[in-house]
């Protein structure tokens, strides 16, 4: 039973962030959301503005609207099916020569950048944008600054867990497409 769970330091770290992410308010405050019709009513027709809804959806459901988070639908040359400069796709969208970053500090807020070719797939989608809340939760509340180098990607995703949205990073973790 042991071999099930993760060394000791890994379950310590899980509990320290958690606790860390808990103590600035990171909460379901939506409870679960699934990727429901309830949760997701509006109409997704891959254009701008269903981006920019749907960001603003995700932003409300995990009790984020006060921080003016923008979404905005990139175009980037020679754009693969999703993610980006990083293994979670978080850092920047599109695959390839001039890469954008998946969450920009704007003077009054924050901007999510998702890449079109993203739009295609609903699960590739969430679990972004999804992550990129997560990101934005960290440097926003200066949780990064408490995060050793190469632990903010894992604690965005714990964020996303607590924010009630685990269901759609888990969904994202398991992406399987034929190459």
């Amino acid at each position: 039973m042991e071999d099930l769970l993760p060394r000791e330091e890994r379950i310590r770290w899980i509990v320290e962030r958690t606790a860390l992410l808990v103590d600035v308010g990171c909460e379901p405050v939506s409870g679960l959301v699934l990727p429901t019709s309830t949760f997701f009513p509006d109409h997704f027709d891959r254009s701008e503005q269903a981006v920019k809804r749907l960001v603003r959806r995700v932003v409300k459901l995990a009790g984020l609207s006060d921080l003016n988070i923008k979404g905005n639908l990139v175009r980037v040359e020679n754009e693969g099916g999703g993610g980006g400069g990083c293994s979670s796709g978080t850092c920047s969208v599109g695959g390839g020569q001039a890469p954008v970053a998946r969450v920009e500090k704007r003077e009054n807020g924050w901007t999510v950048n998702v890449g079109v070719g993203e739009v295609s797939n609903p699960t590739v989608l969430t679990t972004g944008l999804v992550r990129a809340i997560g990101h934005i939760f960290i440097r926003e509340f200066e949780i990064n600054r408490e995060l050793e180098r190469g632990d903010a990607d894992a604690a965005a995703d714990l964020g996303g867990v607590l924010f009630g949205m685990g269901t759609l990073l888990c969904n994202g973790a398991y992406i399987y497409s034929k190459g």
